[in-house]
């Protein structure tokens, strides 16, 4: 589906049978609105059975490959795959993935990706596992992404809450396990496996997402994962041994209520900034299939987060300890709850000019706008490292308006530039501008329940 679409209905397409659906190298690639290892109806999943015959693609029973491989090429502008969140046909964007199965499949991965150098990607408001009704497959084992990725890569998968489509950027993950048996599980992506543990420009942020019985993010009591030593620990904290649960899980006192939630981070390293915390109704159906695996960092199962319910910016991010006002969620007393945090380093917006000229109202502001997007070199596939290519950033910066200080805002336009003229015939009016927190996201914490 090409960006702002008049017929955006009309664009989507359908891949079925084949290895991989969609195999190649390139940069800025946009994949969007499309069906995957699903029929159009968007409810009755390809049989790769079908395919008996088919030299490699059904042999001997085992299909073989995922459906999507993309990399090769590094740029510092984003691969989108879904929705790009531009406030324009965002309820579109978004791809439906159907199910694999992961016991007659020798690679069930969606997508797999690598590169070998710098990659960003925005993986937004996809489906996976789930029909167009939100159903769950039947049979569906698989891993959602394989990341072969070096330093500098930057992946934003889910919601950058700016404030834009922020509902419709979150993606949809069913079933997301691709072990039948019990043993230590991999990751729910090979994060940046390539990764040889520089900290420069590199992360991974997951939020707003809709998680159930998934594996987590990336398992830390894992001892042979060598990516997850020199991906995680080095750029958020540093791997707990394996019998101690990982100190860059946060943890939720039981003391909170539905007014008030407390608990304790890990203080921040390697410059972040700014710490926001996501809160979530958990999935219960993760955390029951995850505790028979019995690893130390998951005494509570696989912790994840099922239903968003609200994000707050931490204060005193080097205290290590917060106490939140969560009463305005209006939550009931006995929710269960979990939460993460985003270890975020981007520079918050702030309106540095405002001009008015006749009906028109230009602004100016600072600040990053959460990305992806990292500086540096990237690889032309030819004649190697190249200087860094102009732009690249992903997240779209909200102008909001009120008419009174106290508001309600409401949008007033989206920009990924610093600047933006708006015509308004009204005498007065109040501006602020919201922007994505990006960057790397924690575990969910084990859950508590509000009294």
């Amino acid at each position: 589906m090409a960006p702002g679409s008049t017929n955006p209905a009309a664009e989507f397409n359908v891949f079925v049978g084949g290895g991989y659906q969609v195999d190649g190298v390139g940069i800025r690639q946009r994949f969007s609105g499309n069906r995957v290892g699903i029929m159009p109806d968007g409810v009755t999943a390809w049989n790769p059975s079908m395919l008996a015959n088919a030299a490699g693609l059904y042999d001997g029973g085992t299909w073989g490959e995922g459906f999507i491989e993309w990399g090769r090429f590094d740029d510092t502008q984003p691969t989108y795959i879904g929705t790009d969140g531009d406030g324009v046909n965002d309820a579109w964007e978004g791809n439906q993935f159907g199910p694999i199965d992961g016991t007659t499949v020798t690679k069930p991965t969606v997508l797999d990706m690598y590169n070998t150098s710098v990659k960003t990607y925005v993986i937004a408001g996809n489906r996976f596992g789930v029909d167009i009704h939100g159903n769950p497959f039947p049979n569906c084992s698989y891993n959602i992404a394989n990341f072969a990725m070096n330093q500098g890569s930057q992946v934003r998968f889910g919601s950058d809450f700016n404030g834009v489509s922020d509902d419709l950027e979150a993606n949809i993950v069913y079933n997301n396990n691709p072990d039948s048996g019990l043993g230590t599980p991999s990751c729910i992506q090979e994060a940046m496996n390539n990764a040889p543990g520089a900290i420069t420009n590199a992360w991974f942020s997951t939020r707003g997402n809709v998680m159930v019985n998934n594996y987590p993010l990336f398992n830390p009591d894992d001892s042979t994962a060598s990516k997850f030593v020199n991906w995680w620990s080095n750029f958020v904290a540093y791997a707990a041994a394996p019998t101690t649960p990982d100190a860059s899980i946060p943890v939720l006192s039981g003391s909170s209520t539905i007014s008030t939630l407390s608990g304790t981070f890990l203080p921040p390293s390697h410059g972040y900034t700014n710490l926001v915390l996501d809160l979530y109704v958990p999935d219960p159906l993760g955390m029951a299939n995850g505790i028979p695996f019995t690893l130390p960092s998951f005494p509570s199962g696989f912790v994840q987060g099922k239903t968003y319910l609200g994000s707050f910016l931490l204060p005193n991010s080097a205290s290590g300890a917060f106490s939140l006002d969560i009463s305005g969620l209006g939550l009931a007393h006995g929710t269960k709850v979990t939460a993460a945090i985003t270890y975020s380093s981007f520079a918050r917006p702030n309106i540095t000019s405002a001009i008015r000229t006749g009906n028109s109202t230009t602004l100016t502001w600072t600040g990053d706008n959460g990305g992806p997007y990292a500086p540096g070199t990237h690889d032309t596939g030819a004649s190697g490292m190249q200087p860094a290519l102009s732009g690249g950033p992903a997240g779209f910066f909200n102008v909001q308006s009120a008419s009174a200080v106290t508001g309600p805002y409401t949008t007033a336009g989206v920009t990924l530039n610093n600047t933006t003229t708006i015509t308004d015939s009204a005498s007065t009016r109040f501006y602020r501008i919201a922007a994505p927190v990006a960057g790397m996201t924690t575990l969910c914490a084990p859950p508590v329940t509000l009294p």
